[in-house]
Parts: C-alpha cells; structure tokens; sequence
C-alpha cells in the first residue's frame, strides 16, 4: 500500500471509528456509554452489555449509514455465536472498513438493510378487506370488510 492510500485508509478507519462510536451511544445512550469506558478491545457483549436486538440495531443502522456497501448479514452467518459475542469495537471498524474498501472494486450491489431483508421475507400483506388486519377490527378473524365473516370462513361460535 503507497503512502497515500496508508493516508486514505487510515482516514476512513477513523470515520468508521467515529460513526460506530456514534452509533453505539445512539443505542445505549451517553451516560451509559461512558460508565462502560468503552475501547477498540471493548466486545459488545460482555463489556458493554449489549443484547442481541441492540447489536443488530447497531448493523442495521452502519447498512443505513453506507448504503448498503457493509453486509454484516454474511459476515454474523460464517462466525460461530461465540465469535459474534467476543466480537470488539476494533473488529467490527475493521470490517466495515474493509468492507468499504473493497466495495468499490467488487461489482457488489447495495444490501438491504436487515429491516428491510425481514421485510422481503414476510408472507404477503392480504387483500384489501380479506383478513383482520386489513380491515383493521384487530380481532384475528377474518372479514369479508364489512364485518361479516368472509365467505368460508367460520367462527368459533358459529
């Protein structure tokens, strides 16, 4: 690597760093963050206490933030789960930093964001008016939109 791009990357490295620092007090909050006394060697499990819905809260919003150029989907699926619960603060700026790098160069599209992946693997939205959440009576029994049962449809007491 030349001088330059020894600059360049240590330069988007610091970003990162910066942007997951950001990200992290985004989720666990300021006070919290600094009581963790947060390093590079910091995993997120064990010394800042994240759960599992906040670490993924934390990828989901680095896929936002790089349009999709970090696929930390891929990346969680190859690690074993102690892997994923010993994984650092400089691990994971690491990655996102190669992950950058080498996106460019790779002819990768964009991934979704994991919100947006779960979003294309939920079954369809029903018809208007063929199910309850559609027509909104919150009741789980499905009406034909005016209230009445939809045709075939039985209900339990009927």
């Amino acid at each position: 690597m030349s001088a330059t791009q020894d600059m360049q990357h240590d330069a988007l490295w610091q970003e990162v760093h910066e942007n997951l620092i950001t990200t992290i007090i985004d989720v666990v909050g300021q006070e919290f963050y600094e009581e963790c006394n947060v390093t590079l060697d910091s995993t997120f499990a064990e010394d800042i206490e994240l759960e599992s819905m906040e670490m993924m809260e934390i990828a989901d919003k680095m896929i936002q933030k790089y349009d999709g150029k970090v696929d930390f989907v891929a990346w969680f699926a190859n690690m074993e789960l102690d892997e994923i619960i010993e994984l650092t603060v400089g691990q994971v700026v690491d990655f996102i930093t190669k992950s950058l790098e080498d996106f460019e160069s790779s002819g990768r599209v964009p991934v979704p964001t994991i919100a947006e992946a779960l979003m294309a693997m939920a079954p369809p939205a029903p018809a208007d008016g063929d199910a309850a959440v559609a027509n909104g009576n919150g009741n789980g029994i499905a009406t034909n939109g005016n209230g009445a049962l939809a045709e075939g449809e039985a209900g339990a007491g009927a």
